[in-house]
């Protein structure tokens, strides 16, 4: 009898261990909802061996993966926006690969701040320029799209987006998941794990997110 309940035990434990892989599953799961404009969450805080669910709300066929979106091997290129004397800019609407260069040409009689903000709505930068004066930004700290303002005219602001190549690191890729449809995965490894969205036939992306798995 003792042997057969031994027997019981060593085949549950080895059918517990074949399932433990991504196909597993997990009480605690955490969602993130994938649009256009990118995620819900775009930094998340779990705990290892729970589940994340990516629903796909792009209207287009996405794919996630694990990695990270990097800079272009090409020259950067610069885009110079105007601060006219008004205190409106020249453009509002930015778009171009991570690594490019930002300068900022204040046109008014009287010296400016340009805030640079990320999409949770921290300042990354600030970017002091008196009368006639230049200044620069290119240290984006990833793909994603970035708030630009004046630091007295909260609404007078413009957007950047920029775009960035993929490189995955091999931890998880959900191959194609069509608009309406989910993603899911648990997560065993412990620390931070990076990854992105790829929207439709592009090769190129801003929607990157990061877990953290303690």
């Amino acid at each position: 009898m003792y042997k057969t309940i031994g027997i019981i035990i060593a085949i549950t434990i080895a059918v517990c261990i074949s399932g433990c892989g991504g196909g597993g599953s997990s009480d605690r799961v955490t969602e993130v909802s994938v649009t256009s404009d990118g995620l819900t969450s775009r930094d998340i805080s779990i705990t290892h061996g729970d589940k994340v669910i990516w629903t796909n709300n792009t209207g287009s066929t996405i794919k996630i993966a694990s990695g990270t979106l990097t800079a272009p091997d090409d020259t950067p290129s610069t885009t110079t926006i105007s601060i006219n004397a008004n205190g409106t800019f020249s453009s509002n609407d930015e778009e171009s690969d991570l690594g490019d260069i930002y300068k900022w040409k204040n046109n008014k009689t009287t010296s400016v701040t340009v805030e640079l903000l990320d999409e949770s709505g921290s300042i990354i930068e600030s970017i002091p320029l008196d009368s006639g004066a230049e200044g620069s930004y290119s240290d984006f700290p990833r793909a994603g799209i970035y708030t630009f303002r004046l630091a007295d005219a909260d609404d007078m602001t413009g957007t950047i987006t920029l775009l960035g190549s993929p490189s995955p690191d091999g931890t998880f890729t959900s191959g194609s998941i069509t608009a309406g449809h989910t993603y899911s995965t648990i997560i065993f490894s412990t620390g931070k794990q990076s990854y992105y969205v790829l929207v439709g036939s592009s090769e190129t992306s801003h929607i990157t997110g990061k877990i953290t798995v303690e």
